[in-house]
């Protein structure tokens, strides 16, 4: 057999196994990706069911969409009685510390201006379009623990200044905020 053809012959073979390492180099890449994303998603929301962080991750939804997504109901119901109590803020600030909002991020900056000042209407205008985008694009089990961990953060907010030792009770202010959001979120 001549030389130059075993040697063209294994070039092309070592090309085929080349480019099928790369396809597979690349798939390896993607999941790793996929991963950590789902990973940082369940950090920052407290989803753990993979099916659902897969839906979230395919959708494009990046963790920083999701702690707005969930921190901005939060503000909304500590400003329902048209101040925020100390009790409100603590537990606003330990659902931030959850979120991985750290106390030197933007976010927390953020946050931070939101819990002097009331934030405007428009953020919520904008949460409640961004919400019925996100049902409408997310399966039906994605969006329902998506709204689950909200509405379940929403009302530890409300029941953190209420009642006798701030146990179990929610004013009727936080009452309306609270059955504003389950409207907007179709729960």
């Amino acid at each position: 057999m001549d030389d130059s053809l075993q040697r063209r012959g294994q070039a092309l073979e070592d090309l085929f196994f080349q480019q099928r390492d790369n396809v597979l180099l690349e798939r390896i890449r993607t999941q790793i990706v996929a991963k950590q994303a789902s990973e940082a998603l369940a950090k920052v929301c407290g989803i753990s069911n993979e099916k659902v962080l897969k839906s979230l991750v395919k959708q494009g939804i990046a963790p920083g969409t999701l702690v707005a997504l969930t921190m901005i109901p939060l503000v909304y119901v500590a400003w329902a009685d048209g101040k925020i109590e100390a009790k409100e803020r603590n537990a606003l600030l330990k659902a931030a510390n959850e979120n991985g909002i750290r106390d030197d991020s933007p976010a927390f900056e953020l946050l931070s201006s939101w819990l002097g000042t009331k934030p405007k209407p428009e953020l919520l205008d904008g949460w409640k379009l961004y919400t019925t985008s996100l049902r409408c694009t997310l399966d039906s089990a994605a969006y329902g623990q998506v709204t689950t961990a909200i509405l379940e953060r929403t009302t530890e907010i409300a029941k953190s200044a209420g009642g006798i030792l701030g146990l179990g009770a929610i004013s009727a202010s936080e009452k309306k905020v609270l059955d504003n959001l389950e409207k907007a979120l179709g729960a």
